[in-house]
């Protein structure tokens, strides 16, 4: 996790992971901890002080050390989808490109107006997306694409590095047509919020070692991590 803003209280977060998953006593007296009931979660984070000015360039391009494979997959903090990640990593394999970014298209936030002069003429509803594909994050680079990054603070991964691979012919688009939604404001956070209490569509499950979409069973039992 490439940490900026409030960096500290993602370290808090998983420094605390442990305890805030398993039952445990505690002798108030002497301080002594029993754990009782541990639910384990088996994950590894890297957890990397980029900077709180740092640009999005900057910030992969500090994490180079941390890379040991040829492909990594980059994403935003705030873009939630279900786009499904192997399917990602197929078409990069095949179309042999340096980078892969997946092409969505946003929900309208608004409707239109039909102006004529200063006159509206009628009112058109807001669709459902935009005709326009936008960048929604959930890319995988190569990792030469160091080679086009600098840790230089001002370097903008999306002005600075994925223009110049795109006229290399080095960029390559999955078009995404299922779930995308980016939580840039309170109004997104309390719409993400309402569609988790029903049926979000990211929403997962885990059996043994296995995640499966929410979607996959939603006729039988639903499960929420």
């Amino acid at each position: 996790i490439c940490l900026g803003y409030k960096g500290d209280m993602i370290k808090e977060y998983f420094l605390k992971q442990k305890f805030n998953n398993i039952d445990f006593t505690i002798n108030t007296k002497t301080g002594k901890i029993i754990e009782e009931n541990e639910k384990k979660e088996e994950w590894q984070v890297t957890l990397v002080d980029t900077g709180k000015e740092a640009q999005t360039g900057s910030r992969i391009a500090q994490i180079k050390k941390y890379i040991t494979t040829d492909q990594f997959i980059v994403t935003y903090g705030d873009g939630i989808s279900n786009v499904n990640i192997q399917h990602l990593v197929s078409f990069h394999e095949k179309n042999k490109k340096l980078a892969t970014l997946t092409a969505v298209q946003p929900p309208v936030r608004f409707g239109h107006l039909s102006l004529e002069g200063n006159s509206v003429k009628s009112f058109q509803e807001k669709k459902k997306f935009t005709q326009d594909w936008i960048n929604g994050g959930f890319c995988i680079l190569d990792k030469k694409v160091f080679n086009f990054l600098s840790e230089d603070k001002k370097c903008v991964f999306e002005k600075d590095v994925l223009p110049v691979l795109a006229q290399q012919g080095e960029l390559g688009a999955y078009n995404h047509d299922g779930f995308w939604y980016c939580m840039d404001t309170i109004r997104d956070k309390e719409h993400l919020e309402l569609l988790w209490k029903s049926n979000a569509p990211w929403k997962t499950w885990k059996d043994d070692d296995n995640y499966y979409p929410a979607q996959t069973i939603k006729h039988s039992v639903e499960f929420a991590l």
